[in-house]
């Protein structure tokens, strides 16, 4: 999760601790989200509890996007939704791109501010 989908859930007042910094490190998704049972702990059933406020990568999934000389995007073909679920329509992943794309550049500017200050 990045540092923006935290804050949004902290302001709907959850006090549970819900997240933990990310083992894997990769900018702009510092935090994963604690899982019970292997399941994230904001499923209840197959209902997400903070739907409207749900991290990026979870709006995201089943698509991926990925920077490599450009950007990358992809589906995840193991999300058994793939072809069965709502239409998505081209605004809504239009939006959605523009979003990560806007998370990745704060995230980079963040870390060379941080460089440029402690180094």
């Amino acid at each position: 999760m990045t540092e923006n989908d935290v804050k949004r859930i902290q302001d709907l007042g959850v006090e549970t601790k819900f997240y933990q910094k990310s083992e894997m490190n990769i900018e702009p998704y510092n935090y994963e989200m604690l899982k019970m049972d292997g399941c994230c702990i904001f499923l209840s059933g197959n209902r997400c509890t903070i739907y409207e406020n749900r991290p990026l990568i979870c709006r995201f999934y089943p698509f991926t996007m990925f920077e490599a000389h450009g950007y990358v995007f992809d589906v995840d073909r193991s999300c058994e939704g793939v072809s069965e679920g709502k239409f998505v329509d081209k605004r809504y992943l239009s939006d959605l791109i523009q979003e990560a794309k806007k998370t990745i550049r704060e995230a980079r500017h963040a870390c060379s501010q941080s460089a440029l200050t402690n180094g």
